[in-house]
């Protein structure tokens, strides 16, 4: 029921402006902008950079408490797994501490789990990617899919106790699960024709409903998935046939996704109250 769509947009100024990500308490919004992290203050409208073009930023997160952040930097051939201290407290919003957590390697796609403790990323090695799980207290990084085929956009699940990633096990991209201490991954969508690309996905704060990206021929639209339903619950969140929306996000309460969304890319926000009930 596209008429009932309750949709507004967050960001939208020169150049691309990609991948929101909302704070634990809804008061900020982070976001990509041509290879920059900014920060979007939800009551002022005051935007602030965080880095600068010479870094080259993508795939933002931010930890539960709201005081790490998590990002890829670097070009595609050498992309890093960075991690940095975040305060955004009235005026002052800024990194400290910047460190690479995965120098060892190209890594990229971070995501944390609800502890913030742990993390899931994507892992390349000789052209193949897998999905790999950090223990930042231990400092043991081990691989969560071992295979020759290729696997993106993972993230945990609401109780941290499985990852959901894309891979193209079928023969197009869908999305799967798979346990985070490791175990057999199983299909959660099953791609088919017309649909090109299950992905970019994330559960809602309890864990009820999985927001992901579905193509369909050369568009792509957010959409929703009752988990314990499964793919026959599937419905469209978005449908508007002239943009590309992209990488969906919860806000903290649970009722509204901020997602990217044009060719024009600006950040969106839409109330899904009605959707959910």
């Amino acid at each position: 029921d596209v008429d009932s769509q309750r949709d507004s947009v967050l960001v939208a100024a020169s150049g691309d402006e990609t991948t929101p990500v909302p704070g634990p308490d809804g008061r900020f919004v982070l976001f990509i902008r041509e290879g920059r992290l900014e920060c979007l203050d939800m009551g002022s409208g005051r935007i602030v950079a965080m880095t600068d073009n010479g870094r080259m930023c993508s795939d933002p997160d931010l930890s539960p408490d709201g005081a790490r952040v998590l990002f890829t930097s670097g070009p595609a051939d050498r992309r890093e797994l960075c991690l940095a201290d975040f305060s955004a407290a009235g005026e002052r919003v800024k990194l400290e501490n910047l460190r690479v957590l995965t120098a060892a390697g190209p890594g990229f796609q971070g995501r944390f789990d609800a502890s913030g403790r742990r993390i899931v990323y994507v892992k390349e090695d000789g052209g193949q990617t897998d999905v790999w799980l950090f223990d930042m207290e231990t400092g043991e990084a081990r691989a969560v899919t071992v295979d020759r085929r290729n696997e993106r956009s993972p993230c945990f699940s609401a109780d941290g106790l499985s990852v959901f990633f894309s891979a193209d096990w079928a023969g197009r991209w869908s999305i799967w699960q798979a346990p985070a201490g490791g175990g057999i991954p199983l299909p959660v969508t099953r791609d088919k024709t017309p649909y090109a690309y299950d992905g970019a996905m994330q559960p809602s704060p309890g864990g009820q409903w999985l927001a992901f990206v579905r193509s369909w021929y050369d568009d792509a639209d957010i959409w929703l998935m009752k988990m314990a339903g499964g793919e026959k619950t599937t419905r469209t969140l978005t449908k508007d046939n002239t943009r590309q929306e992209g990488s969906p996000r919860w806000m903290p309460d649970g009722r509204r996704v901020v997602y990217q969304a044009g060719k024009n890319t600006d950040c969106w926000r839409i109330d899904i109250s009605n959707r959910i009930d």
